[in-house]
């Protein structure tokens, strides 16, 4: 019994903290095992993987297309400000040839009352003089409004006489403005 304990304390002593030994059979079967669940757990990572790829690449293609839906509204949007700015460029313009003409003509009707198509401002200065009352007409263009579209009666020969100095298409066009923002009623007597 002796011999069987002694045998036992060296085997134990050189196979400390070893598993038991598998026969060749044993350990090839554990090792295909092993190197199967190994492969089907990256197979399904990579699956994964891959899914999250395809969406991730569905939301950038979505992203693009929204981008250049935007952009394309962009540029519209950008194209209507710069018609909006030459039109109020041009308006101010027109504004002040027909003031320019109002001051340089001695009018025998009364003056079309520009108070009535725009609010009242406060006054800049006490002066009252015509280059005062254009900044500040002018200064007010500048600044949002709401427009109280009410109906105002134009004498056509006001209209004209404000406006002999500008060429018939400049007359039309602003005829047509006007009558595109305003109810216009022209009296001609």
């Amino acid at each position: 019994m002796s011999s069987f304990c002694s045998a036992f304390q060296t085997s134990k002593q050189t196979r400390r903290g070893r598993h038991r030994i598998f026969t060749d059979e044993q350990r090839k079967d554990r090792n295909r095992t092993a190197q199967a669940a190994f492969r089907a757990k990256k197979m399904e990572y990579y699956a994964g993987l891959e899914s999250t790829v395809d969406d991730l690449q569905r939301t950038v293609s979505l992203l693009r297309e929204g981008e250049s839906r935007w952009n394309t509204v962009l540029k519209e949007k950008e194209t209507e400000v710069a018609d909006l700015r030459r039109e109020v460029t041009r308006l101010k313009s027109m504004l002040v040839r027909i003031v320019d003409g109002q001051s340089e003509q001695p009018t025998q009707s009364p003056p079309v009352e520009i108070q009535d198509l725009f609010p009242p401002t406060p006054p800049a200065s006490t002066s009252d003089s015509t280059d005062d009352d254009l900044e500040t007409l002018l200064s007010s263009l500048d600044t949002p409004m709401e427009l109280s579209a009410k109906p105002c009666d134009l004498q056509f020969d006001q209209l004209l006489h404000t406006m002999t100095d500008a060429p018939s298409d400049t007359i039309q066009e602003t005829l047509a403005l006007a009558s595109g923002v305003f109810r216009i009623y022209l009296v001609c007597r």
